[in-house]
């Protein structure tokens, strides 16, 4: 189980099952997940097949040690706000730390600060 990390606006958590319909909306916005889905006309129908899949699937590779996901949650409103985590998959010579947060969120450097406090 991973630990929890809190910032002054920010908690990290490990992903549950309840954020499963919010993180499947994030999915379906296309400004939020053009660079990570190759085919962003299919953003609707992958963020459909999310809770049955992608949820379990990430649970998975947590398990595996082979993605390190956090669930961010925004502390002012106790809203998910996406994921970030360390990623190992096949292809990469070295670990990547990744973040997916909903564009209403975006410009207040929350990526950053997901960064750093992973890394404390």
């Amino acid at each position: 189980m991973l630990q929890t990390i809190e910032t002054d606006r920010l908690t990290l958590r490990q992903i549950e099952m309840a954020d499963d319909a919010p993180h499947a909306a994030l999915w379906a916005k296309l400004d939020v997940i053009r660079h990570f889905q190759p085919q962003p006309e299919r953003a609707v129908e992958f963020a459909a097949s999310y809770a049955e899949l992608y949820g379990e699937l990430w649970r998975r590779l947590s398990e595996q040690k082979l993605l390190v996901p956090f669930a961010v949650i925004e502390r002012s409103t106790g809203s998910f706000i996406g994921d970030a985590g360390v990623t190992t998959h096949s292809g990469l010579k070295v670990p990547e730390f990744t973040t997916l947060l909903d564009n209403i969120v975006w410009r207040r450097v929350y990526g950053t600060e997901c960064g750093v406090a992973t890394l404390r």
